[in-house]
């Protein structure tokens, strides 16, 4: 993601396979055997009070992705800030 502010419009684009919204939770910041910077972990929880597992973003790239993990769609982008840190 593009900074911490990308990481948090990353994570507020996320859906269920359903299409509700998700919540999430910051665990940690985290060294990586796959980037020389730490990665920052999110619990993702759904609707129901359920996690559905941790993802780790990595604040220091340049724009946003465009692909969510498995088991969960990614709304579109909603606002300018939003649309400016995708590709």
């Amino acid at each position: 993601t593009r900074a911490v502010l990308g990481s948090t419009s990353y994570l507020n684009r996320l859906r269920s396979l359903n299409g509700e919204s998700i919540s999430y939770e910051r665990v940690g910041s985290f060294d990586s055997l796959v980037s020389e910077m730490p990665v920052d972990g999110y619990e993702i929880i759904g609707s129901d009070g359920e996690i559905l597992g941790v993802l780790y973003l990595s604040p220091y790239h340049q724009r946003n992705s465009e692909k969510a993990p498995a088991g969960l769609n990614l709304a579109l982008a909603t606002n300018i800030t939003e649309q400016q840190n995708v590709e």
